[in-house]
């Protein structure tokens, strides 16, 4: 015989599941087209001058979480402004990171012009530093029919930084931030509501034929009870998805761009070390534009 608490254990490991974190969309060397949409949205950004702090914790968990204790390094005051051109030609400028072959309705504008008016700074015990970023450009990509697309800022990173146990090492960084239509906002936040109400739906479920087990002193019944959580967990299982973890649920978390489109103030840092060969990017931070 199973005790409420016991029963209620058992079930709560079931839906501890971690949350990753975010990927971000990046550009396909063999696809070269830009979309007439996607131009026009990258040209409507030239000249605009966001202003990031990056959040650097000292590791991740598995599940994508940063413990309390973690050390940090958090740089303040990074102030780019994107361009609607091409780099020069003698200008050097950070890769772009390579995306997996598959998606063909993947567009991207390719590497535009980004000025560094201030790098970022950040306070150690060495007092306050700068952040050695060089070779910045920026890019907009939108895969055909998502609601979404993504402006990825690349830099290299001249030295390794750090402070305490938090260390950004040497090598490319990228700064990731999602872009929504008006429209495609409006429909992914309608999607997440709905799927939030059936998800709870099961959870109540599962919850209220749990107490029933606890409560009914007939064997028979109280296997028939226990069989129904077990498929009200399993459903609600199916619907546990991550992607819904990028909306914006406010509308203080976006900024209007210009041509219908909305930033989320929420992005990613993402590196690729230049000391270990064919390192991958992996995320190593969090990304907040100032409004």
């Amino acid at each position: 015989m199973y005790s409420r608490v016991t029963t209620l254990a058992i079930f709560s490991t079931l839906f501890n599941i971690c949350r990753p974190a975010a990927a971000f969309l990046v550009s396909n060397p063999e696809l070269h087209g830009v979309t007439p949409f996607l131009d026009n949205y990258a040209k409507a950004q030239s000249g605009r001058l966001l202003h990031v702090d990056l959040d650097i914790p000292e590791k991740f968990t598995n599940g994508g979480k940063v413990s309390p204790s973690a050390s940090r390094l958090y740089i303040n005051n990074l102030a780019i402004q994107l361009k609607g051109a091409m780099p020069e030609q003698d200008r050097s400028i950070t890769p772009m990171p390579q995306k997996s072959k598959g998606l063909s309705s993947l567009s991207r504008t390719g590497p535009l012009d980004l000025e560094t008016h201030e790098r970022g700074s950040f306070v150690s015990f060495q007092g306050k530093q700068t952040v050695p970023l060089e070779n910045g450009c920026w890019e907009m990509s939108w895969t055909m029919g998502r609601p979404a697309g993504n402006i990825v800022c690349a830099f290299e990173l001249t030295e390794d930084v750090s402070r305490n146990d938090a260390v950004l090492h040497a090598g490319r960084l990228y700064v990731s931030f999602d872009v929504f239509s008006q429209e495609g906002l409006e429909e992914m936040r309608l999607k997440k509501s709905n799927h939030d109400v059936t998800l709870q739906s099961f959870k109540d479920k599962q919850q209220k034929e749990l107490e029933k087990v606890n409560h009914t002193t007939n064997l028979l019944m109280k296997a028939v009870h226990f069989r129904r959580a077990v498929a009200a967990n399993e459903k609600a299982s199916l619907m546990r998805t991550n992607i819904y973890g990028q909306i914006p649920e406010s509308d203080d978390d976006i900024i209007p761009i210009g041509d219908g489109l909305l930033l989320y103030t929420k992005g990613s840092v993402w590196a690729q070390n230049q000391k270990e060969s064919n390192a991958k990017e992996v995320c190593v931070g969090f990304a907040m534009l100032k409004k």
